[in-house]
């Protein structure tokens, strides 16, 4: 082999790859007498380990790291050209890119590597065990500036369905599709990891991934979202559109059931919003966020004799006040133990 391997033949390192699996031995041998060309020797092995990390042959990502390759070295895949700085890699990353977690395990990563980038690699092919591993070695699952977590972007804008992505599928996705990136998303979201888009591009990327799943689905991911309180309403409320209200709008039971009803409400226009005039003093005589309480939780008869007028008169207060109140038949519902409408949430109002 070593008579076989003059310098001009280091760059057709798809050949090298394979004779490298028939032979590490007289590799290293070769490397050894010939010191002038340890560096392409060196670049050759660690573009091979970076092509079986991909892979994941485990066998022989263990045998190229016997013979010195270096898995912290950058650079491409065997079958990739140099001048593709997007396609420079580490084999660490390419292994976190890979299921199998026993690869990544085998390259041993420690602290002193970025785990968090790592993170953010096994959560795009949404990797539940190599997320898991690096999360135990201490990756920091809240990594951006705003708090959050970047592989929490990762694991949402790459949702996967049986190893293809949504953008190659023309269906709407089913929950069933999407359980692994619901398992991953767990994963990371039970060590605190947190969900706040950067910018609009971001938050339209995940969005029209969304919208190529079925209802159902997008009710099992807020159930994940909701139970570990991953992020805030406002996040919530900007992810609904118009285009993704009325994509919701059969599952008004399940997002009343999740308390994000609200969400797929049609927005008030700006002269709707305008409208919502208070009174300076009729605002200071009634406390409304009080009044909102208590009319859910008491019959207008009974709440306007706690207030001292009529019936008539308390409803008149809740109109001007615009407070929602519940509708005919409500109370006899719910004394039967029926099934009642969710509360609608408080309107914002203008106090002049």
């Amino acid at each position: 082999m070593a008579e076989r391997m003059p310098s001009q033949t280091f760059h057709s390192t798809e050949a090298f790859s394979s004779k490298v699996c028939a032979s590490l031995r007289p590799f290293i041998e070769y490397k050894a007498a010939h010191p002038e060309l340890a560096s392409d020797l060196q670049d050759q092995i660690d573009r091979a380990l970076r092509h079986f990390c991909y892979e994941g042959d485990l066998k022989w990502v263990s045998l190229l790291l016997w013979a010195g390759a270096n898995p912290r070295s950058v650079g491409a895949k065997h079958t990739e050209p140099d001048d593709e700085p997007e396609e420079r890699q580490t084999a660490l990353e390419l292994a976190a890119y890979h299921k199998d977690v026993a690869i990544l395990k085998r390259l041993r990563p420690t602290t002193e590597d970025d785990l968090t980038a790592l993170l953010k690699c096994a959560a795009v092919v949404v990797s539940k065990d190599s997320l898991h591993y690096l999360l135990e070695l201490g990756a920091n699952p809240n990594d951006k500036d705003n708090g959050a977590s970047s592989a929490v972007d990762s694991c949402l804008s790459h949702i996967h369905v049986d190893g293809f992505s949504l953008w190659h599928d023309h269906r709407n996705t089913s929950s069933w599709a999407i359980r692994g990136s619901l398992d991953a998303l767990r994963t990371l979201l039970q060590t605190g990891a947190l969900w706040n888009p950067d910018d609009r591009q971001e938050m339209n990327s995940i969005r029209r991934m969304l919208l190529g799943c079925e209802p159902d689905a997008i009710i099992e991911l807020l159930k994940v979202l909701t139970e570990y309180k991953a992020c805030s309403d406002e996040t919530l409320e900007e992810l609904f559109s118009k285009r993704m209200r009325e994509h919701m709008a059969q599952k008004q039971w399940w997002m009343s059931h999740l308390k994000l009803r609200h969400l797929i409400q049609p927005k008030p226009s700006l002269r709707e919003r305008q409208a919502r005039i208070v009174p300076r003093d009729f605002a200071r005589r009634y406390n409304r966020e009080e009044l909102y309480d208590k009319v859910w939780k008491l019959p207008m008869t009974q709440l306007a004799k706690e207030q001292g007028i009529s019936d008539v008169g308390m409803a008149k207060v809740f109109r001007k006040l615009y407070i929602p109140v519940p509708g005919r038949g409500y109370w006899a519902k719910k004394a039967a133990g029926g099934k009642v409408p969710a509360r609608p949430p408080l309107p914002s109002v203008q106090v002049v």
